[in-house]
Parts: C-alpha cells; sequence; structure tokens
C-alpha cells in the first residue's frame, strides 16, 4: 500500500509520483483509447516528466478535482453507501503498474467519480450499464485487475445540471491479462531503456515529440525508404491544404462581398455574419518602460531589466523544403 499524494494540494508531487508508475489512462493510451493521450506521449510524460495543462484543461481538471468530494457525497445520499478513502495499489510482480481508486465500497467494489461538459454527454450511455466511455471503461477494467476487486461503480456527474448518473463495470481478467501483457511490454522496451515509442498519429504527439527531442546535434541525416514516402505524402497534403486554403480565401471574400454593408446573411446552410468588434485599448509596455527608464542611471536601469528578465528556451521550428514552400 502506498500514501496517496492528493492531486488538489500538491499537483507538481501528484505528478511526480505518476511517473513512477502506468496507471488506468495511460493504459487506456497505449490499446489507443485514450483521445487525450498517445503511447508518445505517455513515455514523454514517464522519462521527462508531465507538461502542465492549457489554462482551459487544468480549469475543467480543477472543477473536477473541486466537485469530487460533493459528488462522493450525493452518491451515499442517493445510494446509501458509506464510501471508504482508497490508496495506490500495485501489482504484485509488477510494481510500475498501479491503480490510485477514487474510493472503496464494501470489500468487493471500487468507485470512480468523473465529471462531463454538454460537449462530452453523448458519450455516456444508458445508466446501470458498462456504457462509459472507452478510457474510463479500460481505466476500470484495469483498476479491478490490480486491486482484485470485482465491480467498478463509475458515478458520472453533468456539471451543469449536477445529477449523478450511476454506471458498473465488472472485472474481465482475460482482457487485464490482455492489459498487463501490453503495459510490461511497453515498459520495459521503452520506458526501461528510454527508447522512445514510435508516434501513432495521435493529436498527443506533435507535443510529445518536442519533449522527447528539444534540440538538435545541427547533422543532417539521411532518409530512409520510409521517411521518404513520409515525405512525399507529407507534401501531397501540404500542397492540398495551400489550395483548400486559397479556395477558402476566395470563397468568403465572394460571401462577404454579398454581406456588404449588413450584419450577415442568412443561406439555406445557416447564418454567416460579418460583424465587427468592439474597440479596444491597447497599451506598448515597452515603450512605456523605456519612457519610464530614460531617466534612471544605466546600471540600476541594466540591474531593474536583469531583475525582470528570464530566459526562454529556444524551441525548434519544422521546416520544408525550399523548392516545396
Amino acid at each position: 500500500m502506498t500514501q496517496t499524494v492528493n492531486p488538489i494540494d500538491n499537483r507538481a508531487a501528484w505528478l511526480e509520483t505518476r511517473r513512477g508508475y502506468l496507471g488506468g489512462t495511460d493504459v487506456a493510451a497505449l490499446v489507443e483509447r485514450n483521445k487525450y493521450a498517445s503511447p508518445m506521449s505517455v513515455y514523454a510524460d514517464k522519462v521527462h516528466g508531465h507538461v502542465e495543462r492549457s489554462p482551459e484543461d487544468l480549469k475543467a481538471a480543477e472543477v473536477g478535482l473541486a466537485l469530487e468530494p460533493l459528488v462522493k457525497l450525493w452518491a451515499e445520499r442517493e445510494c446509501a453507501w458509506s464510501l471508504k478513502p482508497s490508496h495506490t495499489y500495485h501489482h504484485p510482480t509488477h510494481p510500475f503498474l498501479a491503480v490510485n481508486p477514487d474510493a472503496e465500497l464494501g470489500s468487493d467494489a471500487l468507485v470512480e467519480i468523473k465529471t462531463y461538459g454538454f460537449r462530452t454527454a453523448g458519450e455516456w450511455g444508458e445508466e446501470g450499464t458498462d456504457q462509459i466511455p472507452d478510457a474510463y471503461h479500460v481505466q476500470c477494467i484495469w483498476q479491478l485487475g490490480i486491486t482484485g476487486k470485482n465491480f467498478c461503480f463509475v458515478v458520472a456527474c453533468e456539471r451543469g445540471s449536477l445529477d449523478n448518473k450511476y454506471y458498473r463495470v465488472e472485472a474481465d481478467p482475460a482482457y487485464f491479462q490482455a492489459l498487463v501483457k501490453i503495459a510490461v511490454d511497453f515498459w520495459e522496451s521503452h520506458i526501461v531503456p528510454q527508447i522512445p515509442p514510435e508516434a501513432t498519429g495521435h493529436d498527443a504527439d506533435a507535443e510529445a515529440v518536442q519533449r522527447i527531442y528539444p534540440q538538435d546535434s545541427d547533422v543532417m541525416e539521411a532518409a530512409t525508404e520510409e521517411d521518404d514516402q513520409i515525405a512525399a505524402e507529407l507534401l501531397e497534403v501540404k500542397a492540398e491544404l495551400v489550395s483548400v486554403e486559397a479556395r477558402e480565401t476566395a470563397l468568403k471574400a465572394r460571401l462577404q462581398a454579398s454581406i456588404a454593408d449588413s450584419a450577415g446573411i442568412q443561406t439555406s446552410v445557416g447564418a454567416f455574419k460579418w460583424k465587427a468588434s468592439k474597440d479596444t485599448s491597447k497599451t506598448d509596455w515597452k515603450a512605456l518602460c523605456a519612457t519610464l527608464l530614460q531617466d534612471v542611471e544605466t546600471q540600476v536601469r541594466e540591474a531593474l531589466i536583469a531583475q525582470h528578465s528570464t530566459l526562454k528556451p529556444g524551441s525548434r521550428r519544422f521546416t520544408y523544403p525550399k523548392e516545396a514552400v
């Protein structure tokens, strides 16, 4: 048993703890059931550390964490449950495989708390079934296999109405063993030797590859046959995008000309609007600082600039062959 780090009180410590094992959401990514993560992003998280989410994603996560105690309370009241706090469980022979359930119910069940918005409401099926988003289903199977329990109740709270829905996932030993094999192979083939997995085309790969390879050696490599095929396909796609973007620009201009000085135009496929935004005031802070500092002694000015300056690491820029641009 391992003491659980609270993700609300100490997010940095919680993320650092998660680097030491593959959890349910990680495994869901390994079997391509997690729309937010890929094998390459899991590798980057474990080897290079977690990247902080965007403000929007972080806010949604914080809302979910803040609602969790209330959702548990409502579930206990609505279902006459008595939930127990859980902890981190590790696989008996592979300690780098672990889970951290939200709560436990009796001696044979786990409880997972999830919150969702209107955009993902369609991913939840009929209440009382196991028709939940794929990533959560894999997470439940993973948790049940690691803990040895037989059922996982998923309490899903819609963030707008704050209504709870209840789902039930049963243990699937055969599926769990298949997941263990995949997870162990990934850990031993990639995490331990620090060999990145291949990109799968998942959206998360673009950010992950930047973390894995932040710097270049200034040496040009010779392409393999597969690299040549990928490069040729990439240039074809880029040419198609340029053509499509040019067509969009032309069609957009024609529709704007039809709108003229109206607010928009109602078409058979929907309303297109072309409205002016409100005027905004923009301060030239650089010029303002220069004005304020012009009468300050050079030594003091340089000290102030140094005090408020931070080094921003450079990033790698992907470029196309000149003849293709």
